[in-house]
């Protein structure tokens, strides 16, 4: 018994290191690594010498970065019942987003009322959720501006829109989230029409 030990278990040995990472402020940057055999072993990520509470995998991912947090050290604790090892320190390096945001999509789902507008980033709620920020051409109006299911997507409530008439959303004034906040091209435009009809419910009940 002193001298046999099952085959494949030992002291945890590394097989992947963490790395250097480098990212947008806003983004999300993670970091992992990988063993010669996972069996029994437990994780601790430490940030600069300090648990990080609940980071207890092989892999951690840290969201939302900002430039303060730019230059953390992370390694990681490895535990099994026959030793312990960590990883060397990985150093996570958070650049400032000089990019303004555009605009990715602009359409609708066939309500009259209602137009989405998709960012290339997550944008500054004040200026995104302001109506005067967004102008419609052939007549119609913006009378509501309000996040969607994130904040990239803006859902403006209009004046009823015709399905005969391309329109063309022109956007000004809308910000970033970063640091210094950059401000989408002045006079950003992009055309869209009501390209999705709901189906009538009359049809539903003839059709059953």
């Amino acid at each position: 018994n002193q001298r046999l030990l099952a085959y494949g278990l030992g002291p945890p040995v590394i097989t992947r290191q963490p790395t250097n990472t480098s990212v947008l402020e806003q983004g999300t940057a993670s970091f992992s690594l990988a063993l010669d055999h996972m069996l029994g072993t437990q994780f601790q990520w430490v940030r600069n010498g300090i648990a990080m509470p609940g980071a207890t995998n092989p892999l951690i991912t840290l969201t939302d970065l900002t430039l303060g947090q730019s230059g953390q050290q992370f390694r990681c604790l490895i535990t099994n019942s026959f030793g312990s090892t960590q990883t060397v320190a990985a150093v996570l390096t958070v650049l400032p987003d000089t990019t303004p945001p555009t605009v990715s999509t602009v359409g609708s789902l066939g309500e009259s009322q209602i137009v989405f507008v998709v960012f290339s980033e997550s944008v500054q709620a004040a200026s995104a959720t302001n109506i005067a920020n967004y102008a419609l051409n052939g007549g119609a109006t913006i009378t509501r501006a309000a996040f969607g299911t994130d904040n990239r997507t803006i859902i403006l409530t209009t004046s009823p829109l015709s399905d005969a008439v391309n329109y063309q959303l022109t956007v000004n004034n809308v910000l970033d989230l970063a640091s210094t906040p950059n401000v989408i091209a002045a006079n950003t435009q992009k055309a869209f029409s009501l390209s999705i009809r709901p189906v009538d419910a009359a049809y539903h009940v003839l059709t059953r």
